[in-house]
């Protein structure tokens, strides 16, 4: 008997230095593939270039190209959520696998043909987030592949397991996100997934000993700058601006439409019923929001995010209306109806629009590229929250309230759910406050961008007179004036 769990080890020990070696080989032969894919792809960019005739590529030579895909990129159908859910239900689906027997679902799916698992698994799966999905399946593949290496079964959860993953993750040097990841990951299989669990394994002292120990060591947050106000200026000047690019305008009254109404770059991902209620200046541009953060909380309650921006900002002239007007230039589809579409797409060589939204770092990367395009210093270190972190940042500075700064950043109100439900409009005032201090901006009473003790003009000059220039006699020193100067007019960059 000894000899025979002695032979049985050394073969347990073969296979698993196998399946080691054969992981090693496909990761090595995968990341070979995705060097050789992205050489492809750039050469598949460069011919689409070199095909497009002479009096285009002129055209073209603006921003907008920095950020355009090829038309091969887009050759295969883009995946609707449905199609994405089934495919990462079939993925679960081979992660229950590994044990049936020891979750609620599995034991539902073990007698069952592939495409009933696969749909009985998208049934349990609903509700939930595609990223959210994405995120728990790879903390769990993660868990699952650890343990196969140490010939033990992830499932059911047993607070041995965690105590020695989460050991082999502090010897590896894991960040604090990947342990967090873990927990949460345990979690969802327990309550979502239904799958067995030998008491709370993730309370252990030591495994919560861990947990603690990496959250104290957390790295200090980086969080998102705001646009400057001579930044958010200059894109309102460079979207009035008849001589630039219809495509690189219309990108940039996008991103416009994301400062002013406090959007993120993810919640005009999908957009629907575009209103125009201009009226000189004193009017607003408003839109439904279909992909916003709560889409989860709020459609159950049968709530829909509305998005409103001021027709007039921080910068001369109405940059609304002039968006408005670029729209049927650019040929972008604009989601005036019912059906959502993107607010902003993902532009192509060939001067037309793909069809999908554009990813969030390339939005910001065409911005900041036209930024640029006026004057170096702006444009640096922005990032996809800056767009609804910035009238936000210039708000918390006044005397505003809470409640109306809430309202603005569309945040629900503590107790106050009944307000809210029967005011109809529970933006109508905080808009009229937003405006005011847009006008504040515009006449240099109010300067967002100064320290602290300058926030507001010491000099009667422009308070008194009121005017919308932003003149020198705000200023005291040299310093002052180079520090919060005007936005450059496009036409003279």
């Amino acid at each position: 008997r000894a000899e025979a769990r002695e032979r049985r080890a050394k073969r347990a020990k073969a296979r698993g230095g196998a399946r080691e070696a054969r992981r090693r080989a496909e990761a090595r032969g995968g990341a070979r593939e995705a060097r050789s894919g992205a050489k492809r792809a750039k050469r598949v960019e460069a011919r689409e270039r070199r095909r497009l005739p002479r009096p285009i590529l002129k055209r073209l030579n603006s921003q907008f190209v920095q950020v355009a895909f090829s038309a091969r990129k887009f050759q295969k159908p883009q995946e609707t959520e449905e199609q994405q859910l089934q495919l990462l239900a079939a993925r679960y689906n081979v992660l229950l696998s590994h044990a049936y027997e020891c979750s609620s679902l599995g034991r539902l799916l073990k007698d069952k043909c592939e495409a009933d698992q696969v749909s009985l698994v998208a049934e349990s799966l609903g509700g939930k987030a595609i990223s959210t999905l994405k995120k728990r399946l790879s903390s769990l593949t993660r868990l699952a592949g650890w343990c196969s290496n140490q010939g033990m079964s992830a499932f059911p959860i047993d607070s041995q397991v965690l105590i020695e993953y989460t050991q082999h993750l502090l010897q590896s040097g894991a960040s604090h996100s990947v342990f967090g990841s873990c927990i949460e990951a345990c979690n969802f299989a327990r309550f979502i997934l239904g799958v067995d669990a030998i008491g709370d394994p993730h309370k252990r002292p030591v495994v919560q000993g861990r947990l603690r120990k990496v959250r104290f060591n957390h790295p200090a947050r980086v969080q998102a700058r705001p646009f400057q106000v001579r930044e958010v200026a200059y894109l309102e000047a460079f979207v009035q601006d008849g001589r630039r690019d219809v495509r690189d305008r219309y990108a940039a009254g996008a991103c416009l439409f994301c400062i002013h109404s406090r959007a993120r770059i993810g919640d005009v991902r999908a957009v629907k019923l575009m209103i125009l209620d201009f009226a000189d200046g004193e009017g607003f541009l408003e839109c439904i929001s279909t992909s916003h953060k709560c889409a989860s909380t709020g459609n159950p309650l049968g709530l829909e995010l509305s998005l409103v921006a001021p027709e007039r900002g921080v910068g001369q002239g109405l940059w609304a209306k002039a968006w408005v007007e670029v729209w049927r230039a650019s040929g972008h589809p604009v989601a005036t109806g019912s059906s959502s579409l993107p607010l902003l797409q993902s532009p192509m060589l060939n001067g037309s629009w793909s069809g999908r939204r554009i990813p969030t770092g390339r939005f910001v990367s065409w911005i900041s590229s036209i930024l640029k395009s006026g004057d170096a210093s702006m444009g640096v270190d922005l990032k996809g929250h800056s767009c609804k972190h910035t009238a936000l940042s210039w708000a918390s500075k006044t005397d505003m309230s809470k409640d109306t700064c809430a309202i603005l950043g569309h945040h629900s109100l503590k107790d106050r759910r009944s307000v809210v439900t029967y005011s109809r409009d529970i933006q109508a005032e905080p808009l009229r406050e937003l405006c005011q201090m847009y006008c504040d901006i515009r006449c240099g009473r109010y300067l967002p961008d100064m320290a602290r003790s300058g926030l507001y003009a010491k000099g009667p000059g422009a308070a008194e007179t009121g005017e919308e220039l932003l003149g020198d006699s705000v200023f005291e020193t040299e310093a002052e004036r180079n520090w919060y100067r005007p936005a450059v007019s496009p036409g003279s960059a």
